[in-house]
């Protein structure tokens, strides 16, 4: 009888382990995806040093989130939104404004895909 505190204590474990990922995957997701889509915004309305400047700050906050990020997801699934990032920030730099705007859109289908991948269910937990 002793013992069985220890079981509530293990599921609220277990609980936590599969929420805290989930919602700071969830929350970092959020943030960039809404940083590329003001990125796309701008490039459409033609306001290219804001999109330069958008597409900058996503590249970092997502440096800033990758140590984290690698903890909870695999390497493969952050990798295609690194390049993607990497290739807007490329194409923003030398004015090649339809390429970056390819690969903002790529890079959104990417966080989409992390949040979709870290969402709590029972085909993810099992």
């Amino acid at each position: 009888m002793r013992r069985l505190w220890a079981i509530p204590v293990l599921a609220l474990m277990l609980a936590a382990l599969c929420i805290f990922p989930a919602r700071t995957v969830r929350v970092h997701t959020a943030q960039l995806d809404a940083a590329l889509e003001t990125c796309v915004q701008q490039i459409r309305a033609e306001n290219y040093d804001a999109a330069a400047m958008r597409v900058a700050e996503a590249q970092a906050d997502f440096a800033r989130w990758q140590p984290w990020a690698c903890a909870f997801l695999y390497h493969s699934e952050l990798d295609p939104l690194q390049e993607a990032l990497a290739e807007a920030a490329a194409g923003a730099e030398a004015g090649e404004w339809n390429d970056c705007l390819a690969a903002c859109r790529r890079a959104q289908t990417q966080v989409r895909h992390l949040a979709d991948a870290a969402r709590v269910s029972w085909g993810n937990l099992l």
